[in-house]
């Protein structure tokens, strides 16, 4: 794709670090990338071009990170549209609750379930996009709610590994919804037999039974008992 000649000027201006007025005037109207990349590489902190920088959410913030290394307000309002750099905002810059990013945050499983366990706080608005994803459901059982989550309940119950460790360090007890998905896996079978029901788990017997290692392990663990 040929390269327009605003943008072999701003490329020119770039390689050769030029810092005149003209230069920064320039480069402060050609375009966000064009305008954090000079800021960035050449001349730190950038005014004149802010304005310009403020109107794409990547750019805004990575301004604040990179270069002014703080809050960015003019590219708040744009970097709040983004459920990326929302969360990153508010993690890195912020380093705290980011109000204006929250309903973007909110429409993305693993930034809902980040921002929560960031801020160590339930995110409500957050939580019917984290029910969608089984691992960040758990993990907001286990590290925000330190309780159940019963709304993550369905999409935790269709992984074997996510069964077992919720039963375990969540419920402390059985996990009905989860149990058809644990008796498919041999070694989960064989823990949430030991570890949650602390007996027979009649279930998973057949998948236990296929491996040598947990069938052996099962019935030393039953024998003990």
């Amino acid at each position: 794709m040929a390269i327009d000649q605003n943008q072999r000027k701003a490329n020119y201006i770039l390689t050769t670090q030029d810092t005149s007025p003209e230069a920064r005037k320039f480069m402060a109207s050609a375009g966000p990338q064009n305008a954090y990349e000079y800021a960035l590489i050449v001349v730190g902190k950038f005014p004149e071009g802010e304005k310009e920088i403020a109107i794409n959410a990547m750019y805004a913030y990575h301004y604040a990170r990179y270069v002014i290394k703080g809050r960015f307000l003019p590219g708040e309002k744009m970097i709040a549209t983004s459920p990326e750099y929302a969360f990153e905002y508010a993690r890195c810059i912020l380093e705290g609750r980011f109000p204006e990013g929250e309903k973007a945050i909110s429409t993305s499983s693993s930034f809902s379930y980040g921002y929560a366990h960031f801020t160590n706080r339930k995110f409500p608005i957050g939580e019917k996009a984290i029910a969608k994803d089984g691992g960040y459901s758990l993990g907001y059982a286990v590290n925000v709610l330190k309780d159940r989550f019963p709304e993550g309940e369905k999409a935790i119950a269709t992984s074997p590994r996510y069964s077992y460790e919720y039963a375990k360090d969540v419920l402390k007890s059985r996990f009905p919804k989860g149990e058809a998905i644990i008796a498919t896996n041999a070694m989960y079978s064989y823990e949430y037999a030991k570890y949650v029901i602390k007996g027979r788990f009649p279930e998973g017997e057949e998948i236990i039974a296929s491996s040598p290692k947990y069938s052996r392990l099962y019935k030393e663990f039953l024998d003990g008992n």
